[in-house]
């Protein structure tokens, strides 16, 4: 709430305070989400990080559903409590997973693919949302294989969601451009849920 609160202050066009529908999907989406974070924490650290990215993540979808734009602001605080844990498994803090100099490589090159060739494909916050998610997953402990999984049950949602609408051509696009990020926030958690330790 304290992030639509900002937004409404500096963006005259946003609609503030948020419809009961929105409201009503935010309530829900944010109990699901502190069930999944009670599940997946190990420790008091993931659960702060896992909040944190829960609620960034929360935050992104509501507006990329309502105006169709996220925010940058919006994702400074899951890659703040990130890179604190990335800092902490390196100086060996908080093990998890693969020896670092293996996983960080591919988390790199995963970060890189998606800020500069994916973008060109589906925007830039969506590649934001997918590099927030392979953060949470590396530091989680999960490997490289996971980042491309995480992508395709995505992409798999989007095409069963909106096929079952009637919204895909037969060329395989969508005829209505509909948001993606809840459908990455979906997928992360379903990664997360069905691959965690």
């Amino acid at each position: 709430m304290l992030g639509l609160r900002m937004i409404s202050c500096r963006d005259t066009e946003w609609n503030f305070p948020v419809s009961r529908k929105t409201g009503a999907v935010l309530t829900l989406t944010t109990v699901a989400n502190g069930c999944l974070v009670a599940c997946l924490a190990d420790n008091w650290l993931d659960n702060v990080l896992f909040d944190i990215v829960a609620g960034c993540l929360i935050l992104a979808c509501i507006t990329d559903c309502t105006i169709c734009s996220v925010y940058q602001f919006i994702w400074w605080p899951a890659w703040s409590a990130e890179m604190g844990m990335v800092l902490l498994r390196i100086l060996g803090y908080h093990k998890k997973g693969l020896p670092i100099r293996e996983s960080i490589l591919g988390l790199v090159v995963f970060v890189l693919l998606q800020e500069y060739f994916f973008a060109r494909m589906y925007g830039r916050a969506d590649c934001h949302a997918f590099v927030t998610c392979a953060l949470a997953e590396w530091i989680r402990g999960m490997d490289m294989i996971v980042y491309p999984m995480h992508m395709a049950v995505a992409f798999g949602l989007l095409a069963l969601v909106q096929g079952a609408c009637g919204n895909i051509s037969r060329t395989g696009r969508l005829k209505v451009a509909k948001p993606f990020l809840p459908y990455i926030t979906a997928g992360f958690w379903i990664v997360m849920v069905v691959l965690s330790e």
